[in-house]
């Protein structure tokens, strides 16, 4: 049971680590792969939502920052 934990905590991190903003400005990739960390976890209520709201926050600030382009490829998941 321990692993299991250490192991959800570790995907968090991935996740937060993949779209903070303090070493650079998160690419479409970074907040793919970060959605894609956050769908794989088997979090629940507020923890998830926390963590969704702080990909899609990313996104927007990086978007109406003009950091990021909204393209056609420019995909995440949505996963409330």
């Amino acid at each position: 049971m321990q692993t299991s934990n250490l192991h959800t905590r570790a995907r968090v991190e991935i996740a937060r680590t993949l779209i903070n903003s303090d070493r650079s400005a998160a690419s479409n990739q970074e907040l793919k792969a970060a959605s894609v960390a956050i769908e794989a976890l088997a979090l629940e209520g507020s923890d998830r939502y926390r963590l969704t709201k702080q990909v899609l926050k990313t996104a927007l600030n990086l978007i109406t920052s003009r950091h990021l382009q909204a393209t056609a490829d420019l995909t995440m998941l949505f996963f409330l």
